[in-house]
């Protein structure tokens, strides 16, 4: 596993105090059979308005989090640690609560708008919101059988509905950072 466990913190309607949040992956599996992302610590004002975008080292982009859990405030003291992976046998609640856990990537909201830049411009992969996902819905359709070293950015951002000219307060933190985990293949590419 890559972790970089630093806080994100994200203003209302703005981006991540660290954008992109970077991992630099090495010796990890040169052609990928399934992925883990975990996001850690989560607490957050109003976490529908959370967009996450991965971009792989290939130039992949993909939401795996997008206008889910409501506005259902989650606190400091009962933070929430979520990870997706396609393997997964729930998405993430559209209005809420959000819980830990594992959940295939999920996106309630569609087309994403594009992310202020340094982040590349749509159109993006996005995952969709109901179980099962397939194609470029998942992780495997985005960055199955490529090589995983190289560098790993992860985009936040606050959509707040729409974008805030001039962001100030904080709206939330994934207190413990990012992590992303590699499977090798398998001969059968299970």
């Amino acid at each position: 596993q890559f972790r970089r466990p630093e806080p994100l913190c994200i203003t209302l309607g703005g981006t991540a105090d660290a954008y992109p949040a970077t991992l630099n992956v090495a010796n990890a599996p040169t052609v990928i059979g399934s992925m883990r992302v975990t996001l850690y610590d989560l607490s957050y004002t109003v976490p529908d308005h959370i967009d996450a975008l991965l971009v792989g080292p290939g130039g992949q982009e993909f939401i795996i989090m997008g206008d889910a859990g409501g506005a259902v405030s989650i606190p400091t003291d009962n933070t929430v640690t979520l990870s997706f992976t396609d393997v997964a046998t729930a998405v993430l609640s559209n209005s809420g609560p959000l819980m830990t856990g594992n959940f295939e990537p999920t996106s309630w909201e569609s087309p994403v708008n594009n992310f202020p830049a340094p982040a590349p411009a749509g159109p993006y992969s996005e995952a969709g919101s109901t179980i099962g996902g397939t194609g470029v819905q998942t992780f495997f359709g985005n960055f199955g059988l490529t090589n995983a070293n190289g560098q790993w950015r992860l985009y936040l951002r606050d959509d707040a509905g729409n974008p805030v000219q001039t962001p100030e307060s904080i709206s939330g933190c994934f207190g413990g950072g990012w992590g992303i985990e590699f499977f090798a293949s398998t001969a059968a590419n299970a």
